[in-house]
């Protein structure tokens, strides 16, 4: 699959983490990658946002996750993950991304 899919929350939670793997090392540049609900970006200190770049050790994976009730979302919520990269990004056009983003929901919803 590809493309952008999102899912609609069918209970109230938060999000507490993004896990992100590649097809090959990011060799240029960065890339990051946000969750959002209803298209905006948590911007909450320590909203989970893993990076990739050419510096790092290992660049086709990354992973970044945040405590229950940081960035929190309600029932009906569209929840996604957008991506923002450096213009010197590469490989650019032969690099496919899994993304998993992990959630809790609220017990008592």
């Amino acid at each position: 699959a590809g493309g952008n899919t999102l899912i609609v929350a069918p209970k109230s939670g938060s999000v507490v983490g993004v896990s992100v793997k590649n097809t090959a090392n990011v060799t240029g540049g960065s890339i990051a990658f946000s969750p959002h609900k209803a298209s905006t970006e948590f911007a909450q200190s320590g909203f989970p946002n893993p990076t990739m770049t050419s510096a790092a050790t290992v660049s086709a994976a990354s992973y970044a996750t945040v405590r229950p009730g940081v960035c929190t979302f309600a029932a009906g919520d569209t929840l996604g993950v957008s991506y923002t990269s450096s213009t010197d990004m590469a490989p650019s056009s032969t690099n496919d991304f899994d993304v998993v983003l992990f959630v809790v929901f609220d017990p008592d919803s």
